[in-house]
């Protein structure tokens, strides 16, 4: 983006964002050092950059990457003010990330109280057992016990797979 800012066309932008990613990257084999020289190599055989980029995207599956190529597609094609445009496309994509990634910090807190509140009957279960077994004696010496506490554990994995079922959220 500030190379495209500086006046260097997209094609010259690529280059140089290689050149800062190899300075950002130690790793020569980081997954994204790799496709930005895809890229970079398939200017040189003269391959167009939407193509570059539509392949990048298909190669990597990430939505993000595509609704980039597309944009850059309809920007070559139709012009107007690439910097302009990028720019909010960047902006909104970034936004997108970091909402997606919040949602995952609150959905990480909430996985983990789902975990203890599924573990505490279990718990209290054996806090009764080792403090005083009398009191529970009936729920392992009667049928009924028996039912009471067949259908506890049954609510108990029926709540933890509605509750993943729940927390599955995809992005």
């Amino acid at each position: 983006m500030t190379s495209l800012q500086a006046g260097y066309s997209l094609n010259n932008s690529c280059r140089i964002a290689l050149k800062e990613l190899e300075e950002l990257y130690q790793d020569q084999n980081n997954p994204m050092l790799r496709q930005m020289r895809r890229i970079i190599q398939g200017l040189d055989l003269h391959i167009t950059l939407e193509q570059l980029f539509m392949e990048f995207a298909e190669s990597t599956g990430l939505e993000e990457a595509k609704q980039f190529a597309v944009v850059i597609e309809i920007v070559r094609s139709t012009g107007g003010n690439m910097v302009e445009i990028l720019k909010r496309t960047m902006q909104h994509l970034k936004y997108k990330m970091d909402t997606e990634e919040e949602i995952r910090v609150l959905l990480s807190g909430k996985l983990f109280e789902k975990n203890i509140m599924l573990s505490m009957p279990f718990f209290i279960l054996l806090y009764l057992r080792l403090a005083n077994p009398e009191y529970v004696e009936c729920f392992y010496n009667t049928i009924l016990g028996h039912l009471v506490m067949s259908g506890m554990i049954g609510i108990t994995v029926f709540c933890f797979f509605w509750s993943e079922k729940i927390m599955n959220i995809r992005f």
